[in-house]
């Protein structure tokens, strides 16, 4: 394990995982391979997941994330990530709780790398979250230039009118599901 991997992480199970993606960040804003065209839209809406609408993904398959789940798996939506998100997913997947076993965190862990985005230069947002663990998110979501910042977190969500003033929208899943209706609706003939 190479030294610029903090302490904090390397005793977990996905270490070596979040060491290689610290490894092969680009020099670029965004590790973006050629993104898929959506049918809805002519590019992939960009989109911030934090800790909990993830594992609402991923480990929960909670059914309000269905739709947010299918329209990233078909492309509609490309999640963005940074490492410091990634650290903080691979730190809550470890813990007793979820009882998972090294080798489903791993693959957890490397299926989101997989199809994410890596924001590898973060810029502080102009606005501030009241929990400092949250930060993160809003940075990230300036940062990418993200359209949509998914999270139930209350105080992430006290964050959206300031956020809404640089295009970003601050959305639960199942509100996203309603509003996602809507636009199909309006578009239709």
């Amino acid at each position: 394990m190479q030294a610029s991997a903090s302490a904090r992480f390397a005793s977990l199970p996905t270490a070596q995982v979040l060491e290689r993606v610290r490894q092969t960040l680009p020099t670029s804003d965004i590790a973006a391979p050629s993104l898929p065209k959506s049918s809805f839209t002519s590019e992939p809406l960009l989109v911030v997941l934090d800790t909990n609408v993830l594992l609402d993904l991923v480990y929960w398959k909670d059914k309000d994330s269905g739709l947010l789940k299918q329209q990233l798996d078909c492309g509609e939506l490309k999640a963005v990530t940074s490492i410091n998100c990634l650290e903080e997913f691979a730190d809550v997947i470890s813990r007793a709780a979820f009882a998972l076993k090294a080798d489903a965190q791993i693959a957890m862990l490397q299926e989101h790398v997989s199809t994410a985005l890596i924001c590898s230069r973060i810029e502080p947002a102009p606005c501030r979250c009241r929990d400092p663990d949250d930060q993160k998110f809003l940075d990230l979501a300036f940062s990418a230039k993200a359209k949509v910042l998914f999270t139930k977190d209350k105080l992430v969500r006290k964050a959206a009118k300031k956020l809404a003033r640089y295009g970003i929208h601050t959305l639960t899943p199942s509100e996203w599901r309603s509003m996602d209706a809507v636009l199909r609706t309006a578009k239709e003939p």
